[in-house]
């Protein structure tokens, strides 16, 4: 009572009842919680009632405001509609660690809180909203959840119009919707900024990653005069080893006499390239005037392909180019970088031999040339193709193999039941 700020005609009564009615006695190892209290003030008798009534009021006063539909109860009180609604009111207790509704399950009742602490978690169980004494926890869940599902279809705008901005099929643009709302995969983080990076955590599959690395960036890496005229196999190996970036703007990319480690392809926003000016006496480097500037789909960087693959360079240098300029971003960048690291990969892919894909095809689709080698001209697209399909001949061999297996072992079963029939002697 007191720890509630109970008043105090509300106090001694509700005392007064619990012991002419020996409640403590009676349930002395019960604990003393509302259900206690308001089990203990059963009765039809005048005085039980109005106690009850007091002690609903009481506690829920402060709750009552903060639900629209009952702003009206305060605003123009009737004593029988009050009367009718605490009434209405039935004392709960829920334990530690217990739900008060699951995800995905309707919620019938509102919660005023009396005492300790709900939190509403989302499907990460990382806690979202915390309610505590004076709440009332259903009218706050709504709010809470309305404003969820607002904030989730704005950022599900915001990707369609990303795709769609940086031309990205109608199909895919299907596709990625489809796979973020029947995967949940903008829950963890609403509010963030939606641009290629983000785009890339959410937890898109790895073959719809690929498909928009390869809308976006294939065309622009064709132009490349180092990739003139390479096969679109090789650009599409390019684009599968791509890394989604996000530069802040006024960063800078590269700086004079810098090493290139990077190739860029600008997604949005601009970069701009700046001459420099070295004066040998004061060993100083100045800027000079902006002589070129980078745009949507263009490229920079591109230096990096004339050392690090020489599969398509016959210019290839044993170093990294140095670059004397200043590259940096007035704007905020949204890039696919192809590093040093990635692009030893795609040069590992075509100089190792017989690629992952190939030792799978060998024995059923490789082709031996005069030298015994396995060769294949099929793009990566058709091997992916492939890869899915011979991934799923082999789960139906291991059923079929565990089905005959099956099938062995009920013969035996069944000779073993034939055997002890014959053995067993018939009752004289």
């Amino acid at each position: 009572m007191v720890r509630n700020g109970m008043p105090e005609e509300v106090k001694t009564g509700a005392v007064k009842i619990i012991r002419e009615k020996k409640v403590v006695e009676k349930n002395y190892d019960d604990d003393v919680d509302l259900v206690f209290v308001f089990n203990a003030l059963t009765g039809d008798e005048y005085d039980k009632v109005n106690i009850r009534l007091g002690l609903m009021q009481h506690l829920c006063q402060n709750a009552i405001p903060k639900v629209f539909m009952l702003k009206y109860i305060l605003q123009y009180p009737d004593i029988e509609e009050l009367r009718s609604f605490y009434t209405a009111l039935e004392p709960v207790v829920y334990k530690e660690n217990s739900y008060v509704v699951r995800a995905g399950k309707s919620n019938y009742r509102m919660l005023i809180i009396t005492e300790g602490v709900v939190v509403c978690t989302d499907n990460t169980g990382a806690n979202v909203a915390r309610f505590e004494k004076g709440f009332a926890v259903n009218e706050a869940y709504k709010k809470l959840t309305t404003r969820r599902s607002e904030k989730l279809e704005q950022q599900q705008k915001k990707i369609d119009e990303w795709l769609s901005r940086n031309s990205v099929p109608d199909d895919l643009q299907t596709l990625v919707m489809e796979h973020i709302k029947s995967s949940n995969l903008l829950e963890k983080n609403l509010d963030a900024e939606v641009d290629v990076k983000y785009l890339f955590s959410i937890g898109l599959s790895w073959d719809i990653e690929y498909r928009i690395k390869k809308q976006i960036c294939i065309n622009s890496l064709s132009k490349v005069p180092v990739l003139e005229g390479v096969n679109e196999d090789v650009l599409s190996r390019i684009c599968m080893s791509l890394e989604p970036l996000v530069l802040p703007q006024h960063s800078c990319i590269f700086y004079p006499l810098s090493a290139i480690d990077r190739m860029l392809i600008v997604v949005e926003g601009e970069i701009t390239v700046t001459k420099t000016t070295y004066n040998r006496r004061s060993t100083e480097t100045k800027r000079g005037h902006v002589e070129r500037m980078i745009k949507k789909r263009d490229v920079i960087g591109e230096e990096l392909l004339t050392w690090a693959f020489p599969i398509v360079s016959e210019s290839s240098e044993s170093h990294p180019a140095i670059l004397e300029k200043y590259v940096e971003c007035p704007t905020k960048v949204e890039a696919f970088a192809l590093t040093k690291e990635g692009l030893e990969s795609v040069v590992a892919y075509y100089t190792d031999g017989i690629n992952s894909f190939e030792q799978l095809e060998k024995g059923r689709d490789g082709v031996a040339d005069t030298d015994g080698a396995s060769r294949s001209t099929t793009t990566i697209d058709q091997r992916l193709d492939r890869l899915i399909q011979l991934q799923s001949d082999m789960a139906q061999q291991h059923r079929d193999e565990m089905a005959n297996q099956g099938r062995k072992l009920d013969k035996i079963m069944e000779a073993f039941g034939i055997i002890n029939r014959e053995l067993v002697l018939p009752d004289e």
